[in-house]
C-alpha cells in the first residue's frame, strides 16, 4: 500500500473513492491506499474540487490545496521529499 498526502485542506470532509472522511487539524491524507486509480475530493465554497491520482505500488502522492485557485496542486518537490 502507499498514500495519498494532502496538505492545506480547510474543508470539514475529505472523500477518497466512496468513503469520506471528517477532516481535523491533524488531517494530513490517508495511509494504506491500495495502489491503482483514485478519486479525492474536497467541497469548496464554490462547489465541489475532485481530482483523479493513479497511485503506484508503494507509492506516495503528495498534493496541495490551494486556496486562490480552489483546487489540488502537486506540491513542490521539497515538500514532496519530505513523505
Amino acid at each position: 500500500p502507499g498514500a495519498i498526502v494532502l496538505l492545506g485542506v480547510s474543508a470539514r470532509e475529505v472523500r477518497i473513492d466512496l468513503t469520506t472522511v471528517p477532516v481535523g487539524a491533524e488531517f494530513r491524507g490517508f495511509g494504506k491506499v491500495p495502489p491503482g486509480l483514485h478519486w479525492v475530493s474536497a467541497p469548496t465554497p464554490d462547489g465541489l474540487t475532485s481530482l483523479w491520482l493513479d497511485l503506484p505500488g508503494g507509492g506516495v502522492v503528495v498534493k496541495v490545496f490551494d486556496q486562490r485557485l480552489k483546487r489540488f496542486v502537486d506540491a513542490a518537490p521539497r515538500t514532496e521529499e519530505r513523505y
